[in-house]
């Protein structure tokens, strides 16, 4: 469920250590501030593994080039120019849309150009990052927008129903970022989805630096 802004509730971050100090299952839940322990909401619930020591980065950097080599940023790029598209949206059109499903603040608007055809969509991504944390949540969000919109925007379902993204199953920073470099303002999005049901999209979303 969505935290809201509620004076009589106080949120809390609750972290537990699993078989090692490795990984950690954690929640964001809220309680009552009247009647503490008969209202507890949980709002999303996840784990966080922490990769320390040489053989691991290696793994992950023989995981990256693996990619690199199935997807490439070349896919994404003749997506995004493809003059056979199914469905191209662009500029602030692709907010107007959406404005029906999400009508998102301005912090949020960052996707540039979503194109769709067949089960695969791109997007150009334009938003300066974040200097608080490399978790950035905003610019995180634009990224998921080439899924969300294209699910809602560019699909064949009843105007009257639309599809919530309920969570990702895991989420992979290239072991070449390192902290304290510049990133990009601009960047390419590929995302490849599968209808796993009547009722439920997969998204595989593949994030490239625009140069």
């Amino acid at each position: 469920s969505p935290i809201c802004i509620d004076p009589n509730r106080s949120v809390w971050l609750e972290c537990q250590a699993m078989d090692s100090n490795s990984v950690w299952e954690w929640r964001i839940v809220s309680d009552s501030l009247q009647e503490p322990g008969t209202s507890s909401s949980a709002h999303v619930v996840g784990k966080l593994a922490f990769l320390s020591g040489q053989d691991e980065v290696k793994q992950q950097e023989s995981e990256f080039m693996r990619l690199e080599r199935l997807i490439g940023h070349q896919r994404c790029v003749d997506l995004l120019n493809t003059t056979e598209a199914d469905d191209i949206i662009q500029g602030r059109n692709i907010y107007t849309t959406f404005a029906g499903v999400v009508d998102y603040g301005e912090q949020y608007r960052g996707l540039k150009k979503i194109v769709g055809k067949g089960l695969e969509s791109a997007g150009r991504v334009q938003k300066k990052p974040s200097e608080e944390s490399w978790l950035d949540a905003h610019l995180g969000d634009c990224f998921s927008q080439v899924g969300g919109i294209w699910v809602n925007c560019m699909t064949d379902h009843n105007p009257d129903d639309m599809f919530i993204a309920t969570g990702f199953e895991k989420w992979v920073r290239s072991p070449a970022l390192r902290h304290g470099q510049p990133r990009p303002e601009i960047w390419d999005v590929l995302a490849c989805h599968h209808r796993s049901s009547e009722q439920t999209y997969l998204s595989d979303i593949f994030i490239f630096d625009a140069e």
